[in-house]
């Protein structure tokens, strides 16, 4: 094989001169072409900044996900510009998580689309549309990231300022439209990333909580936690569905966690913590059931309930405070707009306020409603003399009174 030095001519010449047959001439020129190839493709191989030929509809033939226009390579989910001539760019970047979540979105867009109707506006949609309907997912998407109400969308302010420095402002619908149109989608695509993203082959820590709603309706709340850190160094817990119950027991608790980590694909394998409460049916669903489906398993209470207990506990001795506070919260509303006032007259520079409840939540109530009373305890003391002097003593105020001599002594 000669040297990548030699030329056509040259081999075309000491072909002629050996024998000047037409097979000679092809062989020569076949070899040179060889010995040029393999120079070249050395060359390269030496040259980490080479950079292919191919083009951009070349690549889109290739990768699935991009798609050439005016000879530049777009990726499809991202509608982004790659670089088209190196490989190692566009593998890269449909292993960023940034891809990956782009094109779950896009792809739950397009079924989306696909499940409606169709009617002549939305088969023969511009691209201008597209746009417009981009920019409502994403402002919708928002205000779902930043747990602001979507009512806000609404408000004067809100629509002054989209007008007056967003283009096509005019085409993000009122909170309504977003709620009942767009929401749908937005939701099934976040479901579908918390699938096939989020969660998928990750080691899971699970969450149950159990409330209830104005209708005393039992509310069980699954959330699940990757034991690992985000990019601001948290893990972060992810609501994975809410169970309306009109009764709970450990059975229940059991078949409502295996319904939702099967809907969500999650390995029993990978369940690490099942975080509830300290109540009875929570430690039973655990122990005779979900132990044995979650063998890398361990139950974990969490510390609150059982602060709530110790808490509770620290109330019985104080049953005289607690019934002090409970009777002044229930003063009527004349009464308590002459303790403000009272309040105001003793101290102007002080913020005069009602008593907080101490039973509107867990211990924190009972606590801050006990600092309250230990602050206003002189005031309180001279407000219901002041009240009982100018005859406004009933029941209520004695009793008040009584207590206050007591908590006094």
């Amino acid at each position: 094989m000669l040297g990548g030095g030699a030329t056509i001519g040259n081999m075309i010449g000491e072909a002629a001169i050996a024998g000047g047959s037409d097979l000679d001439l092809r062989s020569a020129e076949m070899e040179c072409f060889l010995a040029n190839k393999t120079n070249s493709s050395s060359n390269n191989n030496n040259n980490p900044g080479h950079r292919s030929r191919i083009s951009a509809r070349e690549r889109a033939a290739v990768f699935k996900d991009f798609h050439e226009a005016e000879g530049k390579l777009f990726c499809t989910s991202c509608n982004i510009i790659l670089d088209h001539t190196r490989r190692s760019t566009i593998t890269d970047h449909l292993k960023s998580k940034k891809h990956l979540k782009r094109k779950v979105e896009y792809e739950a867009r397009r079924e989306n689309r696909k499940q409606r109707m169709p009617t002549p506006s939305v088969e023969h949609q511009t691209g201008a549309q597209e746009v417009k309907r981009e920019l409502a997912y994403e402002f919708l998407r928002m205000f779902l990231e930043a747990s602001l109400p979507l009512e806000k969308a609404d408000h004067p302010s809100v629509r002054g300022f989209l007008m007056h420095h967003v283009n096509d402002a005019s085409s993000i619908p009122p909170s309504d439209q977003l709620c009942r149109i767009y929401f749908p989608s937005v939701y099934d695509s976040e479901k579908r990333l918390l699938k096939t993203v989020t969660l998928a082959g990750k080691k899971i820590a699970l969450i149950v909580d159990e409330s209830w709603d104005a209708d005393y309706r039992f509310i069980l709340n699954v959330l699940a936690a990757p034991l690992e850190k985000d990019v601001a160094g948290r893990i972060r817990p992810y609501l994975l569905d809410t169970i309306f119950l009109k009764s709970i027991d450990h059975g229940i608790v059991a078949r409502s966690v295996v319904t939702v980590i099967s809907e969500y694909n999650i390995a029993f394998e990978n369940v690490y913590f099942f975080t509830t409460d300290n109540a009875a049916y929570m430690k039973k669903a655990f122990s005779a059931g979900l132990k044995v489906l979650l063998p890398n398993c361990i139950h974990i209470t969490r510390l609150t309930h059982v602060l709530d207990l110790i808490m509770g506990q620290l109330q019985s001795p104080f049953q005289l405070t607690t019934t002090f506070m409970s009777i002044f919260r229930k003063l009527p509303s004349k009464r308590k707009g002459r303790y403000l006032d009272h309040l105001r007259q003793c101290n102007p520079a002080m913020r005069a306020s009602v008593p907080p409840d101490p039973f509107a939540g867990g211990w924190s109530s009972y606590f801050r409603a006990a600092v309250y009373h230990r602050d206003h305890v002189k005031h309180q003391a001279a407000f219901l003399q002041k009240e009982m002097d100018q005859g406004f003593a009933c029941e209520t105020m004695e009793r008040l009174w009584v207590g206050i001599i007591i908590i006094k002594l």
